[in-house]
């Protein structure tokens, strides 16, 4: 009614077609959040070691699976600088760059650890 809130409902989250965008430093991609969602939804059928230490929280996910958590718990929980100021802070938080031979990224990478039982 006169139009509170109702911008709210009828918003549609708008998901980017690609999860990888280009980085302004080299040799890093940009990542979307749920690219890493569904790498820790993976990760959490596909791992077999388990975190054996007294102090971890969660004793049945391997210290891989508790990386990743922890990772988009900061994304989430981060501020975007004064100095960046063409992108919103809520779109600002969806995305982080990471090496692009880094596990998460490279997808024959990950595969070749899970088969070595790294992670």
């Amino acid at each position: 009614m006169f139009g509170i809130g109702e911008d709210k409902d009828n918003k549609k989250i708008k998901k980017p077609e690609n999860v990888f965008r280009k980085c302004k430093t080299t040799g890093y991609k940009e990542v979307y959040y749920d690219y890493l969602l569904d790498v820790d939804q993976e990760m959490k059928v596909k791992t077999t070691l388990k975190d054996s230490s007294p102090t971890s929280l969660s004793q049945s996910s391997s210290s891989s699976v508790q990386m990743l958590e922890h990772l988009m718990c900061w994304m989430f929980m981060r501020q975007k600088p004064f100095w960046i100021s063409g992108e919103k802070q809520d779109q600002w938080k969806k995305w982080i760059a990471l090496k692009e031979d880094h596990w998460i990224v490279n997808n024959e990478v990950r595969s070749q650890l899970i088969k070595e039982k790294v992670i």
